[in-house]
């Protein structure tokens, strides 16, 4: 009897020993199928959750995390390719037309020079590009190193004042800078100019005729703000959160800008630890914030 069950029990043993790995196993098929038929062109590959066993959810809600921001950073990425090359296209156009027509018929001198002045400008303006461009690859590949020294949000905008006056006058602007903090930041010092110069830039195309670029800097609990305010048209509430992206130039945009000085401000700023902000001032214009770690961690004083 015991020769004769024994085999029984063990085949009986097997098959169940079978099924419940199996079915055990399945979810990480199922994981397994679904990594295999994701894409390159759509890398969203999102596993199903299992009913049962925490570690598979555990790694099946990780996973997908993952390849949510792996998808959206290719998805960045492409974004980025095409408007570059968007960006090109328009001088490398103008360039090539102006060659073909100058190269149709003899021309005089004069006239060389002009489609030779004409050629530069274009030129300049890729280079303008592809330089703004090779700083954000270097932000993107942590590439950046910072200088930080320690000093006063006053001595940070004295030393800052000249290039940023110079900017405005430049479009007939006046600039006022009015400090109303002690406090100390510890920053690198040439890049925030940097990242401050781009937003007054952009708000000084939005002043032109006489109006004044206001550059203002305060506290807010453990942080010390820089703000610089216009008086132009304001941002339409629906481009706010858009305007800090790569090559988005909004509605109410000027000049011959590419979009990406107010994205080059934001790396610079959450690099030092900070942000920026964007908002429309209470009595019309754009108004757009830096906040910054003070360097003693303090709060605000309350009195």
């Amino acid at each position: 009897t015991l020769f004769a069950l024994v085999p029984v029990i063990i085949l009986l043993t097997a098959i169940i020993i079978y099924y419940l790995t199996r079915s055990a196993l399945m979810p990480i098929q199922r994981m397994i199928e679904t990594i295999h038929g994701a894409s390159d062109r759509d890398l969203l590959a999102t596993l199903d959750i299992p009913d049962s066993g925490k570690e598979l959810r555990d790694l099946a809600i990780s996973f997908n995390s993952m390849m949510e921001r792996v998808d959206e950073s290719f998805k960045a990425q492409s974004r980025f390719f095409n408007d570059v090359a968007h960006q090109l296209k328009t001088p490398l156009a103008v360039l090539k037309g102006d060659l073909e027509t100058t190269l149709n018929r003899v021309r005089s001198r004069d006239e060389y020079e002009q489609v030779l002045e004409s050629n530069l400008e274009e030129v300049d303006r890729m280079v303008k590009l592809v330089n703004r461009m090779l700083v954000l690859a270097r932000f993107d590949a942590g590439q950046v190193e910072l200088k930080r020294e320690r000093m006063s949000a006053q001595d940070f905008l004295n030393s800052a004042e000249e290039e940023f006056r110079a900017m405005a006058e430049a479009l007939d602007c006046a600039l006022a800078i009015d400090c109303r903090t002690e406090a100390e930041l510890t920053i690198d010092r040439d890049k925030t100019i940097r990242a401050l110069a781009a937003v007054v830039e952009n708000a000084v195309a939005h002043s032109v005729g006489g109006e004044t670029v206001e550059i203002s800097a305060g506290e807010n609990d453990r942080q010390v703000c820089i703000s610089i305010r216009d008086h132009g048209p304001g941002i339409p509430e629906a481009e706010l959160d858009r305007v800090f992206e790569r090559f988005y130039r909004g509605s109410t945009a000027r000049g011959d800008g590419f979009g990406i000085g107010l994205s080059i401000a934001r790396s610079i700023a959450r690099l030092e630890g900070g942000d920026i902000t964007a908002a429309n001032a209470s009595g019309g214009g754009a108004l757009i914030t830096f906040r910054f770690p003070r360097a003693d961690g303090r709060e605000k004083s309350q009195h």
